[in-house]
């Protein structure tokens, strides 16, 4: 089942299927690296494509989309282009029969100020957007494999530089350089796990057995100033795998929630 919400009101009313409501751099084994120059794809002259797919596993409707965001991780890593495809699990769907552990009222919140950019007035599951430009129904592999395509092909202005490591238990130290400065945007970091694997025993996907890439586990905003430098720590949840993590940095349009710039570290 598909679950569109409508932000213009705020009482929940089940009908049917609808509810209403109110360039990746290498591995990086450890933070000495952080002080040597970043190594990073040549972004100002080939095309990137950040795809983000809104989902939740209460919903029956979301297992074929993100299946297809695992075969683009798989296929990003197997041939080393800018393409990164994260999952943001929206936590509206939790009050429906299973709560999904992943999920977020952050990442709800997300979805509703890209559907305020886009001047829409409802979200839904599963949705995919590609570089903060366009959006579509997350299951449609042709229709996002056509804009993916158009987005590695596209020039970018800004280059980012990277580097990151684990320099303790619990923490990711980072570092990112921009060769220009954007105004009204923001450094947006993603820390995110792959290879994890639900059982679900309630709700509409009962029984089935799902698996993630990619799943957004921790999200960091800066704003971005006078310097081009930006240098931070994450602290890593406690619940997460550190041998599957990847960190993600992009800049984002504080208004149009464009993406004009995107890099991945492994860590």
């Amino acid at each position: 089942m598909r679950v569109l919400i409508v932000l213009s009101t705020m009482v929940i009313v089940a009908v049917g299927a609808v509810i209403f409501f109110g360039g990746t751099v290498p591995h990086n084994s450890n933070s000495e690296k952080l002080g040597q120059e970043e190594d990073t794809p040549d972004t100002a002259t080939v095309g990137f494509a950040l795809v983000e797919l809104f989902t939740s596993e209460g919903c029956s409707s979301c297992p074929p989309a993100e299946k297809f965001l695992n075969r683009l991780a798989g296929e990003a890593e197997e041939k080393g282009i800018a393409l990164f495809p994260v999952a943001f699990h929206v936590d509206y769907w939790d009050r429906l029969g299973w709560k999904d552990r992943f999920s977020s009222s952050m990442w709800s919140d997300r979805q509703r100020a890209y559907a305020e950019a886009f001047r829409s007035e409802s979200i839904y599951t599963p949705q995919m957007i590609v570089n903060g430009s366009v959006e579509f129904t997350g299951s449609n592999e042709s229709r996002g494999r056509n804009e993916i395509a158009k987005a590695l092909t596209m020039p970018v202005s800004l280059k980012i530089g990277i580097s990151a490591g684990i320099d303790s238990v619990d923490v990711v130290r980072y570092a990112c350089t921009l060769d220009t400065l954007p105004s009204n945007a923001d450094l947006i970091l993603l820390l995110v796990e792959s290879n994890l694997t639900s059982d679900v025993s309630r709700g509409e996907n009962k029984g089935k057995k799902l698996d993630h890439a990619n799943v957004v586990r921790l999200l960091e905003r800066t704003s971005l100033g006078e310097a081009n430098r930006v240098e931070g720590r994450l602290v890593i949840p406690d619940d997460v795998n550190q041998e599957e993590l990847a960190l993600i940095a992009f800049v984002q349009d504080q208004k149009t929630m464009k993406i004009i710039g995107a890099v991945r570290s492994e860590l």
